[in-house]
């Protein structure tokens, strides 16, 4: 995905910088300057990667433009993102302490823990959802501006959790096995923001590349066994970060 972005990025400069239309200096000096459809598609990082045990994004998006002045507009997009899809991990904890159904998390000072052979605990998260953008575009050379704003995110964070979990008591089980197969989900509104450059590589087509900061809210199941209480949800209000390409085609 990494080197993707690259090559793309590079394409973009070599047709932009290869030539300096008259239509890139002709723009509306004011007013509404029609609707573009976008595809969007980058990779993750921080904690958006670490959650998803993934880096891709693909979106689809509606974008639209009043012009200021002849090089400057307001810009508007409404876009659905997803986030990390088709990637499962395993979350089975190996190390440590865990509590057999009984309560108990040690013996006569011995520790519980997982029996590898008939323990596994199987996570795939993953997070789609609307951003709504709002931002300031400004030429700066010929076919060339660039562009800032702030984004209202409302994703929905998802979690399939499948599992069994035994524990034991040094090489023999102890208590009850514990089996579980629950799907959480969690939506929550987020503030971001981004800012990038656009290339207008003709009078339909135009590449950009942004790097935006997204906000949601993750949501993970804890089993008994981990916890030695009733099985819950942990919910946490998170940040991550986006570098993206966008193509663009007006209408």
């Amino acid at each position: 995905m990494n080197r993707l972005l690259t090559w793309l990025g590079l394409t973009a400069a070599a047709v932009a910088a290869g030539s300096m239309p008259a239509w890139a200096q002709s723009a509306k000096s004011s007013g509404f300057g029609g609707l573009n459809i976008k595809l969007h598609a980058g990779a993750t990082a921080g904690n958006l990667k670490n959650d998803l045990h993934a880096q891709n994004l693909l979106g689809l998006g509606v974008e639209g433009a009043c012009a200021l002045t002849p090089t400057s507009s307001i810009v508007g997009e409404l876009t659905f993102s997803a986030y990390g899809a088709g990637k499962g991990y395993d979350n089975t904890k190996l190390t440590g302490t865990v509590w057999a159904s009984n309560g108990q998390s040690s013996v006569l000072g011995v520790p519980i823990t997982l029996a590898p052979s008939s323990s596994v605990d199987y996570r795939k998260n993953s997070l789609q959802g609307f951003s709504l953008r709002g931002g300031y575009r400004a030429t700066f050379q010929g076919a060339w501006s660039w562009q800032a704003g702030l984004t209202l995110d409302r994703l929905q964070y998802r979690q399939e959790a499948n599992g069994t979990l035994q524990p034991r008591l040094g090489g023999a089980a102890i208590g009850n096995l514990e089996g579980f197969a629950v799907t959480p989900t969690k939506t929550g509104m987020g503030i971001g923001a981004f800012a990038g450059v656009k290339a207008q590589i003709s009078e339909n087509f135009s590449l950009e590349t942004n790097l935006l900061s997204v906000g949601y809210t993750s949501i993970d199941y804890q089993p008994f066994t981990y916890t030695g209480v009733a099985p819950s949800y942990t919910t946490h209000s998170r940040h991550g970060v986006v570098l993206e390409v966008a193509f663009g085609l007006k209408l």
